[in-house]
């Protein structure tokens, strides 16, 4: 009985994988308005994506630009208002600057209160790494979501 079903499953076997294959085949077919005539070169890649793609990325470029920039973080070292608010602020400014020079340190008036913020981070993490270090000279500082400037890219 057992050799039975053994030889059973052996027979039916290739067919099974076949049929896999054909449905992976007509799966990765290209569509018609490709040009089937092209000869692959190894080691050279293609993409064939959606036009709609193109435009997705388009608009969220525009939408970034038109914000003035994408969402990221910055480092927070000053939050006040009132008389001495602007005073405060312009010193916290300025020490920023000498501790931090390689970081954009941004004087931000809201609503009658003032802020002063280090930095433009892409990331939560690399907002962190500057953090311990900011910590140490404002020691009230804290990380902060906010719409950072475009960073260079340097090539």
């Amino acid at each position: 009985m057992l050799t039975r079903i053994s030889c059973i499953i052996l027979l039916l076997f290739p067919l099974v994988a076949a049929a896999q294959n054909v449905e992976a085949m007509e799966r990765d077919t290209v569509p018609d308005d490709r040009n089937m005539n092209e000869t692959i070169v190894p080691g050279e890649l293609r993409i064939f994506q959606d036009k709609r793609i193109d435009d997705l990325i388009h608009r969220h470029v525009q939408l970034n630009a038109e914000r003035g920039g994408l969402d990221g973080y910055r480092i927070q070292i000053y939050f006040g208002s009132g008389a001495m608010g602007r005073e405060e602020a312009n010193e916290h400014h300025a020490r920023a600057l000498s501790y931090f020079p390689e970081l954009k340190v941004h004087l931000i008036y809201q609503y009658s209160y003032y802020k002063v913020r280090i930095g433009d981070f892409r990331t939560r993490e690399e907002a962190f790494r500057w953090h311990q270090k900011v910590k140490r000279r404002f020691p009230n500082a804290y990380i902060v979501p906010d719409i950072i400037i475009f960073p260079r890219i340097d090539l």
